[in-house]
């Protein structure tokens, strides 16, 4: 994936995206909330690995780390209102 395999890791994310969900959903109020978190969760973890970075082992627990990085931005902005 590091080298750019975006059909590798759109599978990936077919066969995990559920799980993904599971673990985003109790950090959120809504079965949607948790889908559209977990949807850019993915997508900014392909970005970090198609730029080197990212996740060697257990995409999940990493994708899932990234969903809560996005809430505490989210929580962040709030916080300055």
């Amino acid at each position: 994936m590091r080298s750019g395999d975006v059909e590798s890791f759109a599978e990936l994310r077919r066969t995990r995206e559920d799980e993904v969900v599971e673990w985003v959903r109790l950090l959120t109020a809504t079965e949607a909330d948790a889908r559209v978190l977990a949807a850019r969760s993915f997508d900014l973890t392909l970005r970090r690995l198609t730029a080197g970075g990212g996740p060697r082992r257990d995409l999940v627990s990493y994708v899932v780390a990234t969903a809560r990085y996005l809430l505490s931005k989210k929580d962040d902005l709030a916080d300055q209102d």
